[in-house]
């Protein structure tokens, strides 16, 4: 994204186009820590091309550390094809700084202290207290630094408090998603494969296949709570259950792509009536719908990311807690049959004029509706969107606002994991607080938590490592965020 963005994008107006060569900078800096260009292409987002440079012979950087070094990369990656900006970006992190001596890289540091506020995270506007002040009033004490604060979120007694019809480490929940896993015949299997690779997804109905270990019911009616008390949805991964569901999932995704859970969830709650802020949203607001149409991995470098059999390397699992109709925003899609950018890129363009370019192409929509427990999974490069929700309606049929969950999976080459694995099946109450705050702010751009929920995000993701490529994202946005938009 933010390679993209500071490639000079003529539309970019002057403050975001500094704030995304701000982001570039920060992978460039992650990237220049490490040793191998395997690892380099990891961080840059460009491990299509690993393969290509491992032909070429390119495998320790420090072989272009010295004097010289830089001209001979160049001259090594221009003869492997690589275009002019990809060449830029390896070049700058390969040649950034002398690469540590020794068999394997430091691990990449923690997010740290805000770059823009080291040490404060202000209090909420005068006469509109945030709703998580109410709830936590120890998050006014004068002075409290950021470890202090995110401790304070990682409460287990909070949480168990609020929703005690859910789990919170609990080592029963903990033996049950070690056993509980998924079972799928060989035969639904490949039928999973088969239409993943015609239209880009599947979906598996509610129903005796899908034995969750956990109530779904129960999982719905905690986040219509949390909203309740002004938390966004995302906080459901304070609680057991969401993971373990991600546990469960596993080994049909596994099976089906090759893919491992990379801990990147989002939560749903439409028509929740209150804004990503916690304040009350307005009627036809962002709580009133879904988010807009996007592939999940949007970039045209994605579009190699395929095994050799076709599936996807990136896979996003989608669960309705409540059913989901037409009514209260169901996903709605463009199968890959139809839609030209899902293996040939948009190469700049936007998707919905170069699908929609004759009017009957609206036609191949498709609506995904489907009953609460039931499972869609599609690719990273599947357009997909939520439905607006009209309340009129859905109070006159009688159906329930819609809640989802889901999770992505990804192969290593591709994404890795924004947590260590050894932290599965239930990551500790700080890690579960961290990885909800650095998504909060990976996730800004389609839901805005304002200037004091943004720094409070910071604090709690500060106290946990993640992968280099996720630390440089999260901090880009929250730079950009605060610069472009907002001071906390």
């Amino acid at each position: 994204f933010f390679r993209t963005l500071a490639t000079g994008h003529k539309t970019m107006t002057p403050p975001y186009l500094a704030a995304a060569q701000g982001g570039r900078q920060h992978l460039v800096a992650a990237a220049s820590q490490c040793l191998l260009f395997k690892e380099v292409l990891e961080v840059l987002q460009l491990s299509m091309w690993t393969l290509t440079l491992q032909e070429e012979g390119l495998e320790d950087v420090r072989d272009f550390k010295g004097p010289g070094g830089r001209g001979r990369l160049e001259e090594v990656l221009e003869e492997s094809g690589l275009d002019t900006d990809h060449i830029a970006l390896i070049v700058s992190a390969v040649c950034a700084a002398p690469a540590v001596d020794g068999p394997a890289a430091a691990p990449p540091p923690s997010l740290g202290a805000s770059p823009d506020t080291p040490g404060a995270v202000v209090d909420a506007e005068e006469g509109s207290p945030d709703p998580i002040l109410q709830e936590l009033p120890g998050l006014r004490a004068p002075g409290l630094a950021g470890p202090a604060r995110a401790a304070l979120i990682a409460d287990p007694n909070y949480w168990r408090d609020l929703c005690p019809q859910l789990h919170f480490q609990d080592p029963e929940v903990a033996r049950r998603a070690q056993s509980s896993v998924l079972c799928f015949g060989d035969e639904q299997i490949q039928q999973c494969r088969d239409r993943m690779l015609h239209d880009g997804y599947f979906d598996i109905i509610a129903g005796a296949e899908l034995d969750w270990a956990v109530d779904v019911q129960a999982i719905a009616q905690a986040i219509q709570t949390l909203s309740a008390h002004g938390w966004p949805p995302a906080f459901l991964l304070m609680y057991d259950e969401p993971w373990v569901m991600a546990h469960q999932v596993q080994d049909l995704v596994l099976r089906c792509t090759g893919n491992s859970l990379v801990m990147d969830f989002s939560m749903f709650f439409v028509g929740s009536g209150r804004t990503a802020r916690g304040t009350p949203d307005h009627a036809g607001g962002p709580s009133s719908k879904g988010w807009p149409p996007h592939r999940d991995r949007g970039t045209d470098a994605s579009t190699t990311a395929f095994n050799p059999d076709g599936t996807p390397q990136y896979v996003t699992t989608w669960i309705p807690l409540t059913d989901a109709s037409s009514v209260n925003s169901c996903l709605y899609c463009v199968p890959k049959a139809h839609d030209p950018g899902y293996t040939g890129g948009d190469k700049g363009r936007n998707p919905l004029q170069a699908i929609f370019s004759r009017s009957e192409n609206f036609q191949h929509i498709r609506a995904l509706p489907c009953p609460a427990g039931s499972l869609l999974q599609f690719s990273h490069r599947l357009l997909h969107w939520g439905g607006a929700m009209d309340p009129q309606v859905r109070a006159w049929k009688g159906e329930p606002p819609r809640v989802a969950l889901s999770f992505a999976s990804a192969h290593k080459s591709f994404e890795e994991p924004y947590l260590p694995a050894e932290l599965l099946p239930l990551p500790p109450p700080s890690a579960r607080a961290a990885l909800i705050g650095a998504q909060a702010i990976a996730y800004c751009q389609n839901e805005d938590p304002g200037p004091w929920r943004m720094a409070l995000y910071w604090d709690c993701a500060s106290v946990q490592t993640f992968t280099p490529r996720f630390q440089a994202i999260v901090r880009g946005n929250y730079e950009a965020y605060m610069a472009g938009n907002h001071s906390p």
